[in-house]
């Protein structure tokens, strides 16, 4: 079950929901977020909905997947209404500051605070894993053309 702020949820038909329909992430642990999709949403009080017909670590993120998940985890819907950043590729590696708060406050709440975005890294202290994926049938082939 999950509560939404502001939004909705709908069932979809299958086809609607490989195609990424009702993603959302789910904070499994501290920092760490799981892609669940929901075939089904069912309202069951305002704002308040039981998902079924899960598909569990969408878009890489089965490592993060809890079993159950967490009660009281954080979840955000991955819909149309997140925005890109306007930042211009001139502008990359520049340090920025966000405001970051809840979405049911203005931006001038006090329970938004600044939070610094793209420090300078110390060479080493990032490491990148690279899982391949593809939806082609060919592309999991380990023959040889």
């Amino acid at each position: 079950m999950v509560d939404l702020l502001t939004g909705t949820l709908e069932s979809v038909e299958d086809l609607t929901l490989f195609g990424g329909a009702n993603a959302l992430a789910i904070e499994s642990a501290p920092g760490v977020w799981e892609i669940v999709q929901a075939g089904a949403a069912e309202l069951l009080a305002p704002g308040r909905y039981r998902l079924t017909r899960l598909l569990r670590g969408q878009r890489g993120t089965e490592g993060a997947m809890g079993n159950p998940g967490p009660v009281g985890a954080r979840v955000v819907v991955l819909d149309d209404s997140l925005a890109t950043l306007p930042i211009a590729e001139a502008d990359l590696g520049i340090p920025w500051n966000w405001r970051i708060g809840p979405a049911s406050c203005s931006v001038s709440d006090e329970t938004y605070v600044a939070q610094p975005c793209r420090t300078p890294r110390t060479p080493g202290d990032l490491t990148i894993r690279w899982t391949r994926r593809s939806r082609a049938l060919a592309a999991d082939s380990w023959r040889r053309a």
